[in-house]
């Protein structure tokens, strides 16, 4: 039998783990999922309420207490309804607008020039800089840069 390629990131012996490892995972898991029951518990309410106002023939909802949010449901998917409507219009409308075309302007290129003039250094010095694979930049108070210093 061969090995699948994903065999060796699935933990198939138990024997590899200690003992204690296993109790403290178990021990987790236990509490984590406890943790979970406790967080939906009032999602059983509702789900058994749904249950029985369904078995009812669909009667009044607000006689059951876990139905009264069905009001608060139905306004977020009214509006999750319409945002969806005005995000896909927005898009259809761009996609018939541009047609496919790049309307943005590409950036324009920034020459060693162009820095050593902004930073107030020698074009030489702004080109050592870019060749550089390490760098320690020094500032002063106001945040302007006063010297480099060039590791190799």
């Amino acid at each position: 039998m061969s090995k699948l390629p994903y065999e060796h990131y699935i933990i198939t012996d138990s024997d590899d783990v200690s003992f204690l490892i296993r109790l403290r995972d178990i021990i987790l898991t236990i509490a984590l999922w406890v943790i979970y029951i406790y967080f939906i518990r009032d999602s059983f309410a509702f789900v058994a309420d749904l249950f029985r106002w369904m078995m009812s023939g669909f009667d009044d909802y607000t006689q059951y207490d876990a139905l009264k949010i069905i009001p608060t449901i139905q306004a977020y998917l009214q509006v999750a309804g319409v945002m969806t409507v005005i995000y896909l219009g927005w898009a259809i409308y761009n996609m018939l607008r541009f047609r496919g075309r790049q309307r943005r302007k590409p950036r324009a290129t920034v020459t060693p020039v162009d820095l050593a003039n902004m930073y107030g250094f020698s074009t030489e010095t702004v080109t050592a800089w870019q060749e550089s694979n390490n760098m320690v930049m020094h500032h002063d108070a106001e945040g302007h840069l006063t010297d480099v210093k060039l590791n190799s």
